[in-house]
């Protein structure tokens, strides 16, 4: 939430990773604001035009001190980024899949992403 999403190298990997050798772009909860800034090699947000699910807004405490500290808001920036944010009710899981870009909607969500990249991986090799 506040290193990775300004870390211009590790944002450098994961293009190459996402762009290069298809690799999957995945993140859960408030892992998703690791993937805000990712820009595509043609300069468009990854973001754009994806559904993208991780920990809304809507269920922080907007008046605790954590909150108060968040140097930018996750929904917000993706949906201001073109892209489509979806979550289902609070403690439920919750997996959007746009081709190699796997995201869950919290904690709960995690085993269902990772079978979602299992999935994936899974279906390259028998296609290939």
């Amino acid at each position: 939430m506040y290193d990775v999403p300004k870390n211009k190298e590790i944002q450098k990997i994961t293009m190459t990773i996402f762009e290069e050798y298809n690799g999957i772009v995945s993140s859960v909860c408030h892992g998703t604001a690791g993937i805000v800034n990712l820009k595509t090699k043609d300069g468009k947000y990854l973001v754009n035009d994806r559904i993208i699910s991780g920990y809304p807004e809507a269920y922080e405490k907007e008046d605790a001190e954590y909150f108060k500290q968040f140097p930018f808001l996750i929904q917000k920036t993706i949906e201001e980024r073109g892209g489509i944010f979806k979550y289902s009710h609070r403690n439920s899981v919750h997996v959007e899949v746009q081709g190699n870009v796997i995201t869950g909607q919290n904690y709960l969500s995690s085993k269902d992403v990772a079978l979602k990249i299992i999935e994936n991986l899974n279906n390259r090799e028998i296609s290939q």
